[in-house]
């Protein structure tokens, strides 16, 4: 702003600070939730938002000064890709955070997916793998893929 005699106040909100551009235009899970229970749960899905629409709908509690009116709300409309599964990944922690110990893919994987995933090691020397490795995991999570034109060309 170069000399200036007299202040002004800033130019811009410091809400969201630093402002910097993201690393990744894919979104991610933060936090998970925990769960005491032995049997497994979908915990979150993949979705993203489409747009806006609006509800019209007719107010039917009786003890308010709206009943029997219509009433217009917003809605956001979801787009959830169908997710197919691919194997699992087990991940270890220690100082620096989460680190994947390994991974097990399912055995029918579509042709045209797998060969846009790269395959490290044999099926058997990934069980093995993880069975040795069972001790250290503290996380395991499921890959996913939601790519639908790849789905739909089985």
């Amino acid at each position: 702003m170069g000399a200036r005699k007299r202040h002004s106040p800033r130019r811009g909100s410091l809400a969201y600070s630093p402002r910097v551009r993201a690393k990744s235009m894919e979104a991610r899970i933060r936090a998970w939730p925990k769960l005491d229970s032995e049997e497994p749960k979908i915990l979150a899905h993949c979705g993203f938002k489409a747009g806006c629409v609006q509800i019209v709908s007719i107010d039917d509690r009786e003890k308010v000064p709206n009943a029997g009116k219509q009433l217009v709300s917003l809605g956001t409309v979801l787009v959830t890709p169908p997710v197919l599964i691919l194997g699992i990944r087990g991940y270890s922690k220690d100082h620096d955070g989460l680190h994947a110990e390994f991974d097990v893919y399912a055995e029918d994987i579509p042709k045209n997916i797998a060969k846009e995933i790269s395959l490290k090691n044999k099926q058997e020397n990934a069980i093995e793998n993880a069975e040795k490795s069972l001790k250290k995991i503290k996380e395991i999570f499921a890959i996913g893929n939601t790519n639908q034109e790849r789905q739909l060309e089985k």
